[in-house]
Order: structure tokens, then C-alpha cells, then sequence
């Protein structure tokens, strides 16, 4: 089965500070690290930082991802993806809780979900994605076995 490829507004990642400042988003972290171990390819679509700037950051925070894309980008690359992270329609909503996010894009990507109890916010995220993965395959089996019979 081929990678999942979802889109990741920047804003969604990084933030500036009135003075300038980058930070990364609470969570953000730990939710694109949660979706480097499952395999999934991020592409974080940049707006306001420059393409190299934005790669050393996420580098000095030990962030993962696959590709970042700029505007002009698009016009010679012209991607596909299986979710993107943004806030129009068919569109995952980030509402500044990437827990909510990733169970928004699991049943994006899987369909359900399910809220188990968990320890540290790696974890959390991790457990949370197996979860919700799991729940999606069920209910696919079962949909699936229903339409059978």
C-alpha cells in the first residue's frame, strides 16, 4: 500500500511572534512525528517563510516531514494528496488542537475513531493514530461484509 500524502498549511506548523519570532504550534510536533512513524508523507505548503528558513527551523526542532512547497512550486509540480490541512471544504480544519486535527484526517484518511488513556503527548498521538487506524479498518471490514451478504 503506498504512502498517504497529505498537505500541511504552514500555519498549521510554524508561527511568528510580533517581533519576528518562530515557534512551532502546540502539538505540531509531535503530531508530524506521530505521522512520519505511520508512513504517512507530509508536505508543509509554506506562505510566509522562506523555504530555507522554514528547513533549518524544523531541522534545529527535530520536526519531520517529508517536502516543504512554496507557491511557485505549484505551478511546476502540481501534486495530489490525500488530505490536506487547511480550512475550506474537504478540507481538514486545524482548530488549534492537533489532536482534533489528527482524528479529523484519520477519519479523513480511515474513516473512525476511538479515545483511548495515554501517558506522554508522544504517545498520546501515537496511540491515538493505531486507535483511530484500527477503528477505521473495522468498521471497513464490516461495511464490507455487510455489503457481501
Amino acid at each position: 500500500m503506498p504512502n498517504k500524502k497529505v498537505k500541511i498549511h504552514e500555519c498549521c506548523v510554524i508561527t511568528n511572534d510580533d517581533k519576528g519570532q518562530r515557534s512551532l504550534v502546540g502539538k505540531a510536533k509531535e503530531a508530524l512525528t506521530t505521522l512520519a512513524k505511520n508512513k504517512v508523507d507530509v508536505t508543509i505548503f509554506l506562505e510566509s517563510t522562506p523555504k530555507d528558513a522554514a528547513e533549518t527551523f524544523l531541522k534545529e526542532n527535530n520536526v519531520p516531514y517529508s517536502k516543504l512547497m512554496e507557491a511557485s512550486d505549484v505551478s511546476t509540480e502540481k501534486p495530489s494528496f490525500d488530505a490536506v490541512i487547511l480550512g475550506e471544504n474537504n478540507i481538514i480544519l486545524h482548530h488549534g488542537d492537533w489532536q482534533w486535527t489528527l482524528n479529523d484526517l484519520v477519519d479523513k484518511l480511515y474513516s473512525t475513531r476511538e479515545q483511548p488513556v495515554h501517558k506522554s503527548e508522544q504517545q498520546k498521538m501515537d496511540e491515538k493514530f493505531s486507535d483511530y487506524k484500527h477503528w477505521a479498518d473495522e468498521s471497513n471490514k464490516a461495511r464490507a461484509k455487510r455489503n457481501a451478504g
